[in-house]
């Protein structure tokens, strides 16, 4: 798994994303 700061905040905002997807 890499620790690069641009993959992280990707893989943040996705999650985010999903998140706000499924409250809607």
């Amino acid at each position: 798994m890499l620790l690069d700061p641009e993959i992280l905040t990707e893989e943040l905002i996705s999650a985010i994303n999903n998140k706000t997807q499924k409250q809607l």
